[in-house]
């Protein structure tokens, strides 16, 4: 090897270990249910139920119920909206019973429009709130008008479920197009329909109601031939295109016309100004998850193994996730291409491109530490911000790829490794030092996940080198100084010859302040970067 090209590589090598993180993401607490008025005492918190992010970006709205531990007792139901940066906080009129109780009634569901503008919610049929037994109550659905400059909310009662269906309805999950002009439902016991199962819309002052589904005889077909009439749409599985142009839906069965033909329960189909499209003809039974994009460019749907993509009119298939037991979720970018949920394969929550190309998993695992996601509100058109719930009733604003601007989360200033890289086949240790400082409160976990591949790893991978779960600020062992803000951790050796892929390591490290709020911030770990002398191989 010449000279030159010997001082190329050094000068490639340098360059790539000084470059910036590869992934960084803030996540701030704006709302906290266990310290929040009317009831901020130690035996009171707001247990959140629904919430939902406006596709803009800009408001939240969320609902729950406040309860006391001690005696154990609920309080009242209290729904809110705030803004995305945790401004403007504002209490939501709930409806107020009128069956001889006091309270606020129970929300079934509630959804809001891509500028926060206008939200729905609809009530539960029965209601428990300071009787001591079940009521029936007739479901009904609201609008609220939230206007800005100050922040009012106006709640108006647009439809009765039991006198549009003739039934007390089952109160199903909503949705709204983009300007909050109709909102769209599933009633699951029409009895001016035969009982039928159908999905229905509204105008934004209730005139005028249309059926959008109805749910008999819909002919489907298989590319092998088969061929089933359609019945009895999911109640609690559905998504609309912005425009409300496309529909997603589930169908509880489909019936055979064909002897040799087997069919399962929960197919996804998507409506549209042609016809009826059955998406999963050869795969197992739909579960819940399916999502068009708001242009209706992108669909996602969910069977029992994989999570799917499809174009626009509901062809060209591809496998772009594993399932696993997914349940929490979803939320689409503006044009589909990028899918929000809660992955539990790796115990954190993850952006997935759907056109295949990979997966990104936004949050730290939660096995060791409590936050676990309960409620993804959504995702904002551009892919850059989310919001959700944990398990202890926070509300989080995260923001992707984003500094350290108008964040609380705690700030990593610095993240170093000696030696710098390592040759491939080196058994010696790794020290990593992570200089952090808390925006507000104290550092109260400082966090390791190991990547590989763009996925989070078990212990029990063979890696080179893999970093224990906690750095330490405590002056004993690898680490120098104690409470001077450097946390450092040594990483054990699990080298056997096989590296998966040891070129793709990468370092995760995750501040959580006292408060709640987290900083992730991603470096590459350089391994195997030299083979054969000094051939390069891989850098970053």
């Amino acid at each position: 090897m010449s000279k030159f090209r010997f001082i190329i590589v050094i000068f490639s090598l340098l360059f790539c270990f000084n470059a910036t993180a590869v992934f960084q993401a803030s996540y701030d607490v704006i709302f906290d249910g266990n310290n929040h008025p009317p009831y901020v005492t130690a035996d009171t918190y707001l247990d959140i139920s629904k919430i939902r992010y406006s596709n803009e970006g800009s408001r939240i709205v969320f609902f729950g119920s406040y309860y006391q531990n001690d005696p154990w007792a609920l309080l009242d139901y209290k729904a809110y909206i705030i803004d995305f940066d945790g401004t403007n906080l504002h209490e939501i009129p709930l409806p107020q019973r009128d069956d001889g109780f006091t309270g606020a009634l129970s929300v079934r569901d509630l959804v809001i429009n891509d500028d926060g503008s206008i939200i729905y919610l609809s009530t539960y049929g029965t209601d428990q709130f300071q009787t001591g037994g079940t009521y029936s109550i007739p479901e009904k659905l609201y609008r609220i008008d939230v206007t800005t400059s100050p922040i009012n909310a106006t709640v108006v009662q647009i439809a009765d479920f039991v006198v549009l269906h003739g039934s007390q309805a089952y109160a199903p999950p909503l949705q709204t197009t983009s300007t909050g002009d109709w909102v769209y439902y599933v009633n699951a016991n029409n009895l001016q329909n035969g009982r039928k199962d159908d999905v229905y819309r509204l105008s934004s002052t209730g005139a005028t109601f249309e059926t959008v589904v109805q749910d008999v005889g819909i002919q489907l077909a298989t590319p092998s031939g088969c061929v089933g009439q359609g019945e009895s749409v999911s109640s609690n599985g559905f998504s609309i295109s912005g425009d409300g142009s496309k529909v997603l839906f589930r169908l509880n069965s489909i019936y055979n016309q064909v002897e040799t033909c087997m069919w399962e329960s929960y197919w996804w189909v998507l409506k549209t100004n042609s016809g009826y499209t059955l998406l999963n003809p050869n795969s197992e039974a739909g579960y819940q998850g399916g999502m068009v994009s708001s242009s209706g460019d992108q669909i996602v749907i969910v069977d029992s193994s994989s999570y799917f993509s499809y174009d626009g009119s509901g062809l060209n298939e591809l496998a772009i996730e594993p399932r696993s037991y997914n349940y929490t979720g979803p939320a689409m970018t503006e044009f589909g291409d990028k899918y929000f949920f809660k992955d539990n394969n790796h115990q954190s929550s993850a952006v997935v491109n759907t056109d295949g190309s990979g997966l990104l998993n936004i949050l730290p695992k939660s096995t060791y530490y409590t936050l676990d996601i309960i409620h993804i509100a959504g995702m904002n058109y551009s892919g850059n911000q989310v919001v959700f719930t944990d398990g202890l009733d926070r509300v989080y604003a995260g923001k992707l790829y984003s500094g350290t601007v108008g964040s609380l989360a705690p700030v990593v200033t610095d993240i170093t490794f000696e030696p710098a890289y390592i040759i491939e086949g080196n058994t010696n240790p790794v020290i990593i030092k992570v200089t952090a400082q808390a925006t507000v409160g104290d550092i109260e976990v400082m966090k390791i996940d190991n990547i590989n591949n763009g996925r989070f790893i078990p212990t029990t991978a063979d890696m080179s080198h893999y970093f224990a779960s906690n750095p330490q600020d405590n002056g004993l062992g690898e680490d120098d100084v104690a409470g001077d803000g450097i946390f450092t951790e040594k990483s054990s050796l699990r080298y056997n010859g096989d590296y998966n892929n040891p070129n793709k390591n990468t370092v995760r490290i995750s501040a959580i302040d006292t408060f709640g709020n987290i900083r992730v911030v991603e470096k590459p770990l350089n391994i195997g970067i030299f083979t054969n002398g000094f051939e390069l191989t891989a850098f970053y």
